[in-house]
């Protein structure tokens, strides 16, 4: 009994079904007679009918229309309908497929120039669209033909363009994508190309439009998930009626490079806070770009004061108060200065030694930088300056040592150039002295002591001995100068390659000067 009660309520059901079936389909039938009937000559026109949003019935046109709409099994036969018209009649999206208010609508196209209507019957669950195409004039058709054709190369030129570009609605669906748009889905695509098929496209780039700006810019990422990076677009939209035109430029390179230049900005970063080096590098409007931890010792200015950008007159300002820098005769035409020191660090030029009242000594070098910059390094030679006075020190005592010395003593290097003397050997040779050659060497000072001796072979060994290599052995010789005075000569290898020859008075000798090596056999007469 439960079965056949099943059975019955199903016959019944199902004759209903059959029943608004017939009756949609003999309304369709009296329907396009009266269209016939009412049509004028010249017009032709796609019908469509609907029960509760799923169509029943069209003509061979209509349907062939629907065909090209994706079956998603999420749409309606209703949905896929407006699918197609909504962007040939705008108002199509208000209308409600069970609007038992409204009888019939007639809907123009939103193109002055398309003379088409959409005629909209409205009746218990169903609904009967008829699409009337209207046959414009001659002159009309032939403004159409005109605007079909310019329309075509622009929606040309718009697919070959090389970047994507696509035409959606406010809320951001797809109405319209070049082939750009297309290449660049298939390439994020993670199934592959050939695997895409070609009208299966989704929105790439999630674009938040603001409805107040006509013209909107961002930069927006997405995602290619082969090879799971980031692609980087600068996008445009721009609003076109009640849609939205969008363009994207490939800023990959763009910003690559951005992202390289700071990666290189951090490297250098990294390296200037190890130098001991203090750093401070000024903008082409003269302010303060860039520094390091080592400015911040060796300067002591606050790394607040630092932060804030100072401009250079601020800066110099900033040290005089601190006492770190010297004190000028007269600060105001100091600062004027500061107009020629940026000339000359701008050239390279500018190098000052600054010796502080702490007992500190700073070098102050200016180099120019790119972009108009300047780059000023303070660098601490305390030590480097101690070291120096010490050294200039302990030489101001070996010469006073030396010259305290009744010895002549002069010093020749291996290449035979005269680099040290005393008062001694000065006062023996007279003129001699280096002071009293351009460049004294051991072949003029020879050449003069030979002026001044009798003859004696010593000299040429001596210039032998004095420019030889190898290993050395101490001599020394006698000699007499032209006044009838004795002098000892003795002849010492130092480090270096250096000869030194020293002269001392003596009583007269017969026995005449050995070679080096020789042993000196002296008696007094």
């Amino acid at each position: 009994m439960i079965a056949q009660g099943l059975l019955g309520y199903a016959a019944i059901a199902g004759g209903g079904v059959l029943s608004a079936l017939f009756a949609v389909f003999f309304l369709n039938r009296d329907s396009a007679a009266r269209n016939a009937a009412t049509t004028p000559q010249g017009t032709h026109d796609v019908r469509f009918a609907f029960f509760r949003g799923q169509l029943v019935d069209s003509s061979d046109e209509g349907r062939q229309l629907l065909d090209g709409v994706d079956h998603d099994p999420m749409l309606t036969d209703w949905d896929r309908f407006c699918l197609v018209f909504v962007p040939r009649f705008p108002d199509l999206a208000t209308v409600k497929p069970n609007d038992g208010n409204a009888e019939k609508l007639i809907l123009t196209a939103d193109d002055t120039e398309d003379f088409s209507k959409l005629v909209i019957k409205f009746g218990d669950d169903t609904l009967q669209v008829s699409l009337v195409e209207m046959t414009p004039c001659a002159i009309a058709r032939h403004q159409l033909f005109l605007t079909r054709r310019d329309r075509d190369l622009h929606r040309t030129a718009l697919d070959a363009a090389p970047f994507p570009i696509w035409q959606s609605d406010h809320r951001g669906r797809l109405d319209w994508i070049n082939t750009a748009y297309r290449d660049l889905a298939r390439t994020v695509h993670p199934a592959g190309t050939d695997d895409v098929p070609s009208d299966s496209v989704e929105t790439l780039f999630n674009l938040e439009i603001s409805k107040e700006d006509q013209q909107q810019d961002r930069r927006v990422q997405v995602a290619n998930a082969k090879t799971d990076t980031k692609l980087w677009f600068d996008v445009r939209s721009e609003q076109v009626g009640d849609r939205w035109l969008h363009f994207a430029q490939d800023m990959n390179v763009a910003v690559n490079a951005e992202v390289a230049q700071r990666n290189f900005v951090q490297t250098l970063t990294k390296t200037f806070a190890q130098l001991s080096i203090g750093l401070a590098i000024f903008d082409r409007n003269r302010q303060l770009a860039l520094f390091n931890p080592a400015l911040i010792d060796l300067t002591s200015l606050p790394a607040d004061f630092l932060s804030v950008r100072p401009d250079l007159h601020s800066f110099f300002d900033r040290l005089r108060d601190r006492r770190m820098m010297p004190e000028p005769k007269n600060y105001a035409s100091w600062r004027d200065q500061l107009t020629h020191l940026i000339t000359e660090a701008s050239h390279g030029q500018y190098t000052e030694t600054w010796t502080l009242p702490s007992g500190l000594t700073y070098r102050i070098s200016g180099r120019p930088h790119p972009d108009g910059a300047i780059a000023f390094l303070f660098e601490d030679i305390s030590a480097e300056v101690s070291l120096t006075r010490r050294f200039r020190s302990e030489l101001e005592l070996g010469q006073s040592v030396l010259d305290a010395m009744e010895e002549g003593v002069a010093v020749f290097s291996q290449l035979g150039e005269m680099v040290y003397s005393n008062k001694a050997y000065e006062n023996m040779w007279s003129d001699a002295s280096p002071s009293s050659f351009v460049e004294a060497t051991i072949m003029t000072s020879t050449r003069h002591w030979a002026e001044m001796c009798d003859p004696n072979p010593v000299w040429a060994d001596l210039r032998d001995y004095v420019t030889e290599f190898g290993e050395r052995a101490e001599w020394d010789a006698c000699v007499r100068r032209k006044d009838g005075c004795p002098l000892m000569c003795r002849f010492v290898p130092l480090v270096g390659g250096n000869t030194l020859v020293g002269f001392t008075y003596g009583t007269a000798i017969k026995v005449p000067p050995k070679k080096p090596g020789q042993q000196r056999e002296i008696e007094p007469v």
